[in-house]
């Protein structure tokens, strides 16, 4: 699907008026140890907040009170385009609205008798909250389920992936409804959305042939360097654990979730083949643990290499440039893609070994392997320890940074334009 240019100075002559106020709500949900996807939440925001039009009055919903520093350095940031902060109310005020948002008992046997009598009118405060609100548009910067129970508001809303349908033998998508879950919340989100933000044109077709939404909706903005990285200055750096500083240059680095399509296994292994060889090497892995780390250990004890597989567990963002840059390089071992540590490694000059599926969005900027085959992986960290393919793959990463940087530049620029759209047909109510 080829992304469509912007054409705002057309747009700009246009005869219609754009209305003098158009109330913009940005809907903030997760937290910072859910790694990339904080990060990325904020990073739109960021781009969200330089291409709003003037006429635009911004007002950022914090669900979970949980972005409070990004957005403290966001407000003294002279760049972006000033706004408002909201808090999600613990409980609604009117007794219509607690009716069909409040999960105590009260209400709750309440809507059991309405439900007998063929009436369900449960809902999510989220967007029974945004509905009341003064707002003209809601755009989720993150594919927050609830999105689609808005009754009243029109919507932008973001999907990072379809990876339910791809792999679903990994348990954290398949037990207890997960699969179902997803499958409701994306088939009806899409559909309902005024627009849906996508990191790649792939992803963009997927959901198109998946859910039967028009390719008109979709919005290609490619996944950005989070802001955090890209300004850390060299005197910044934060010192190693102890445990990390002793191997410095001989460890390949994963910062991924403890989940089982992460696929920390394959490195595992990996390195098992590479020490066989004769070689010193490590693997320093950082995430917290999301179901798969019992399985990790076993694997580890089986293999006999507990003192060469170094599991950090959560760390501060602070540290992990230091963490890359100590590194031989980056494996991006998981079955899904994109994904940020790539873009991370690529900005601090870090080389890649990736899996197959990060090809569309690395091109010639990392060695390539299946997700399957250990032996691959360790082949191409062989090839990786060569400083000769190091520099090349380095070249080759700033190369590739620029092309994402101007797709970036340019998809961002369309959601500005389908956001004027959007003021100028809600005018017309």
């Amino acid at each position: 699907m080829q992304q469509p240019k912007p054409h705002a100075a057309e747009l700009a002559e246009c005869p219609v008026k754009f209305p003098e106020k158009f109330f913009l709500t940005v809907v903030l949900s997760g937290s910072e140890q859910t790694g990339g996807a904080f990060f990325q939440s904020v990073s739109s925001l960021r781009a969200l907040l330089r291409i709003v039009p003037e006429s635009f009055e911004v007002t950022i919903m914090d669900v979970r009170g949980t972005f409070g520093e990004e957005l403290d350095r966001l407000k003294l940031d002279a760049e972006v385009k000033p706004f408002k902060i909201q808090a999600l109310p613990k409980s609604l005020s009117t007794f219509r609205d607690r009716l069909l948002t409040d999960s105590t008992l009260f209400y709750e046997l309440l809507r059991v008798t309405l439900r007998l009598f063929g009436r369900e009118v449960r809902v999510s405060r989220l967007a029974r909250f945004l509905d009341n609100s003064s707002a003209d548009l809601i755009y989720f910067v993150s594919p927050v389920p609830e999105a689609h129970e808005l009754q009243i508001k029109p919507y932008f809303w973001t999907l990072w992936d379809l990876f339910h349908l791809d792999h679903p033998e990994f348990p954290e998508l398949r037990t207890s409804g997960k699969f179902e879950h997803r499958e409701l919340f994306n088939a009806r989100s899409i559909r309902k959305a005024s627009a849906v933000v996508v990191d790649s044109q792939q992803l963009a077709l997927k959901a198109h042939s998946t859910f039967g939404a028009p390719v008109e909706k979709f919005i290609v903005v490619p996944y950005a360097v989070p802001h955090s990285r890209a300004t850390r200055l060299k005197s910044d750096l934060t010192k190693l654990p102890a445990e990390i500083d002793a191997i410095t240059g001989k460890y390949f680095f994963y910062p991924a979730q403890l989940w089982t399509h992460k696929n920390h296994t394959r490195i595992i292994e990996a390195v098992v083949e590479v020490v066989s060889q004769g070689h010193d090497i490590h693997a320093v892995f950082v995430g917290r643990d999301h179901g798969a780390g019992k399985a990790l250990d076993r694997e580890i004890q089986k293999q006999g290499i507990g003192d060469r597989i170094h599991l950090l567990g959560y760390v501060q963002d602070d540290a992990m440039q230091t963490l890359y840059e100590a590194s031989l390089g980056l494996v991006m071992a998981s079955y899904v893609g994109p994904n940020i540590p790539p873009l991370e490694a690529m900005s601090l000059k870090v080389p890649i070994i990736a899996t197959n599926i990060h090809k569309n969005q690395l091109s010639n900027a990392a060695l390539y392997f299946d997700p399957d085959n250990s032996e691959e992986l360790a082949d191409q960290m062989l090839k990786l320890m060569n400083p000769k393919v190091r520099r090349s793959l380095v070249y080759a990463g700033e190369k590739r940074l620029k092309e994402i940087a101007d797709s970036r530049d340019s998809g961002n620029a369309l959601l500005g334009e389908r956001l004027m759209k959007i003021s100028r047909r809600l005018s017309l109510r």
